[in-house]
C-alpha cells in the first residue's frame, strides 16, 4: 500500500505494510472486549477505536443464549495476522461470533471536495462577496 493511501486513513503512526481493519462480535458478557484486546495484544496489535457495549436481542438462539453483548474494534495489523487473530477467537468460549472486514475508504461528496478546495484559499471580504453574487446569479 502506497503511503498516499495510507495517509487518507487518518490513522497515526500507521505502518507500511499495515492495513486498517474492523472487528465486529457479540460476546456472552462483557469480558468479549477484554478478550478481543488480549486476542490482539497476543499479536502484538492494539485497538486504536473501541465502541462501547450494547446488549442485544438475538435473532434465534446461539449456545443456548437469546441475548448477547454487541461491540467492535478498529486496529491496525498485517494481513498474513488475520487468520491468526481469526483462529484464536474462534476458540474462545466468550466469543459467539465475530467478523472481521476492511472498511471502506470514505470519499468525499463533490460538495465537500469543492468547499475544501475553496477553505485552503485566502479569501477577502470582496472575494466572499463575488462568490456570493456568483451563486446567486
Amino acid at each position: 500500500m502506497n503511503e498516499t493511501v495510507l495517509n487518507k486513513l487518518n490513522v497515526p503512526g500507521v505502518i507500511e505494510g499495515t492495513r486498517k481493519y474492523e472487528l465486529s462480535f457479540i460476546s456472552i458478557n462483557e469480558t468479549g472486549l477484554a478478550d478481543v484486546r488480549q486476542i490482539l495484544a497476543s499479536f502484538g496489535l492494539s485497538a486504536y477505536f473501541e465502541s462501547s457495549l450494547n446488549v442485544i436481542r438475538l435473532a434465534y438462539p446461539i449456545k443456548k443464549k437469546n441475548s448477547a453483548t454487541f461491540g467492535f474494534v478498529y486496529f491496525l495489523g498485517k494481513p498474513e495476522l488475520v487468520n491468526k487473530i481469526s483462529e484464536a477467537l474462534r476458540f474462545n468460549a466468550n466469543i459467539l461470533r465475530f467478523l472481521v472486514v476492511t472498511p471502506p475508504i470514505e470519499i468525499k461528496s463533490r460538495q465537500e471536495r469543492f468547499m475544501s478546495k475553496d477553505s485552503t484559499k485566502a479569501s477577502s471580504g470582496e472575494d466572499v462577496a463575488d462568490k456570493v453574487k456568483e451563486v446567486l446569479n
